[in-house]
């Protein structure tokens, strides 16, 4: 049923209903706009996370496969690897 409907058929129900109607179409509104927010507020934060991740994975790719400059001959160290 559309607001509308409601609105019209708790007219009879005086200043209460209209009142009741009023309030609850625009607590509706209000749910939609924040669903919507929260969608896209996990959207943003999904890619913000894939592109950390992507960001990371490169970052550890290039540290594994830097030559050791303590141990000479042996590229397969790393300083990360060290530390660890």
């Amino acid at each position: 049923m559309n607001p509308d409907g409601i609105i019209t058929s708790l007219s009879t129900t005086g200043v209460g209903g209209l009142l009741a109607a009023w309030m609850f179409y625009w607590y509706r509104q209000d749910r939609i706009l924040t669903e919507k927010m929260l969608q896209t507020t996990i959207e943003q934060f999904t890619k913000i996370i894939d592109d950390n991740t992507r960001a990371m994975t490169a970052l550890t790719e290039s540290i594994r496969s830097a030559p050791c400059s303590s141990r000479e001959g042996d590229g397969d160290h790393t300083r990360f690897h060290r530390e660890r």
